[in-house]
């Protein structure tokens, strides 16, 4: 497995702590096995020397669990331990559970995966700026194929305790501006159009059929999706922050589907096993096994990256695997599991942990029990890596590098156009020189350097320190960052609002649409 990919799947502080010691707490009704003896010593020290407040951890081979064992607090204002059954935020965890509700649906006759996903929302139009509504199907928003935007909005509960409605999400960010099924754009949007598919399907409110349809018939007792409004069934663990310890305040999602699953270690280890066609006697099968396969095929060929609810990689011994990150503020999970050694592995963290260690434990553990890995961890990591955050030093997280790639000459010239945001439109004039550089001038604003980070003549990714201020933008420090594809004379795609809150240290991605025509050449 190529280590950058999945810190890159994973990278979306920890301040030291009370602990004397790492509190364990490990399922009883499982030996240890001591190959994992240097893994847990590994966790119990990040848990002693403060990295993190605890960590739980799962793990599953031929049908069978191997290790399950919880290490730390899920509550350190109150003492109470960490323990295998300790329900967790899953964050972006959530995806693969929404992909598994929807492909019961289709399993059922109920949902056409190639079918216009406007088909099953009760009303709601997306804005086609590009593409049809018939290119914009069930399986390519579960791809995250569809077109859509990036899209990140929390909902702070001491905040905005009754979110706005989902209607209203859609009206401001539920836009296609790309190409459907031309590239992958992690489009958080699109699984809440998936949650509300559900809905309008079967008449019962998200949280409710993911509890009857797949939770309880799959024996995952310690599982809720969450929404404002709503009681914990089991307090689950309290999520903090690195850069001080303190604990993040609740938010949700503007609609379920992305997030606001919560889950146990235990129990989202019984979801892998599923997927791994197990077959446990205690668990319905609310999937059949070639829908199963579905959603871990390549489809087309050419999709490398990810399935329907599941990422996809091989590593370099060629064991292919699937794989999903969770990462938002206060939280760190990662579930992986590789169909070929029946394995499965959850990783569960309740603040910033590094994406490092989870891929360290995730590869101790395969090294443990695949034979020919040589008992050698390709992701090891080094025990005294630092912190992920050792100080708040900038209200601004780190973008990539700038790319010093000259602009082709099919995107020379000066572009004129709009940012047309859901409640203005902005004019837009962006010079691109080789000899000058690149910069853009927003009606109102100014002009601006812009910093690519990826040139070439069909595709242009970078960010400039301008505004889109809507009222959703006003709580964060906020730029712009643009990703727009050349089609002639034509530049378009999305003009991102990314913002961060450095008070809840969380940052928000809110998408519009952008079209530039070329004014005139300058070579």
């Amino acid at each position: 497995m190529k280590r950058r990919k999945l810190l890159a799947a994973l990278l979306l502080a920890v301040a030291p702590t009370a602990f004397c010691s790492a509190q364990e707490t490990r399922d009883s009704t499982t030996p240890f096995d001591s190959r994992f003896q240097a893994l847990r010593e590994f966790v119990m020290k990040d848990i002693a020397t403060g990295r993190v407040p605890s960590v739980s951890i799962a793990v599953a081979q031929n049908g069978e669990v191997v290790w399950a064992e919880a290490f730390g607090w899920a509550d350190k204002e109150n003492g109470i331990p960490a323990a295998p059954n300790t329900m967790y935020r899953m964050a972006s965890i959530s995806k693969p559970i929404t992909a598994t509700a929807i492909m019961r649906l289709a399993d059922s006759g109920l949902v056409d995966l190639d079918a216009p996903i406007q088909e099953y929302l009760g009303g709601l139009t997306l804005r086609y700026y590009t593409g049809t509504p018939e290119e914009v199907t069930v399986r390519r928003v579960l791809q995250h194929r569809a077109g859509l935007p990036a899209h990140d909005q929390a909902f702070y509960l001491d905040e905005e305790p009754e979110r706005r409605s989902f209607e209203e999400t859609v009206r401001r960010y539920g836009i296609v501006v790309f190409e459907p099924g031309l590239e992958f754009i992690y489009a958080n949007l699109g699984y809440m159009l998936l949650a509300r598919a559900v809905e309008q399907v079967t008449g019962l409110d998200f949280p409710r059929y993911v509890r009857d349809s797949v939770f309880t018939p799959l024996g995952m007792g310690a599982c809720q999706v969450f929404v404002a409004g709503d009681e914990f069934e089991v307090p689950p663990a309290k999520s903090y922050y690195g850069i001080n310890g303190e604990p993040v305040p609740r938010s949700t999602s503007a609609y379920p589907g992305p997030d606001d699953v919560y889950c146990s270690a235990q129990d989202l280890l019984r979801f892998a096993m599923f997927h791994l066609k197990d077959h446990l006697p205690d668990q319905m099968q609310i999937l059949s096994d070639s829908a199963i396969d579905e959603m871990q095929r390549q489809n087309p060929p050419s999709n490398t990256r990810y399935g329907l609810g599941w990422s996809f990689d091989v590593d370099r011994l060629g064991f292919r695997s699937m794989y999903h990150g969770g990462q938002t503020i206060g939280v760190s999970n990662f579930i992986v599991f590789v169909p070929s050694e029946d394995l499965a592995v959850v990783i569960l963290a309740n603040t910033d942990y590094s994406a490092s260690r989870l891929l360290h434990i995730q590869g101790a553990v395969r090294a443990a029990l695949i034979p020919e890995y040589g008992v050698v961890n390709p992701w090891a990591s080094d025990a005294a890596d630092p912190l992920q955050y050792e100080a708040d030093t900038s209200a601004v997280p780190a973008i990539d590098a700038v790319s010093t790639q000259p602009f082709p000459e099919e995107m020379l010239g000066t572009w004129e156009g709009k940012i047309v945001a859901y409640d203005r439109e902005i004019d837009v004039s962006l010079v691109l020189s080789n000899a000058e550089g690149a910069r853009i001038e927003l009606s109102g604003q100014g002009e601006y350097p812009v910093s690519f980070t990826v040139i070439s003549s069909g595709f242009l990714l970078g960010t400039f320190p301008g505004r889109i201020t809507t009222a959703d933008i006003e709580r964060y420090h906020n730029w712009i960052r643009l990703a727009i594809q050349r089609t002639g004379d034509t530049l378009s795609g999305q003009a991102t609002a990314v913002g961060w809150r450095k008070d809840r240290q969380t940052h928000t991605e809110q998408s519009a649409w952008i079209e530039l025509e070329r004014h005139r050449s300058m070579r």
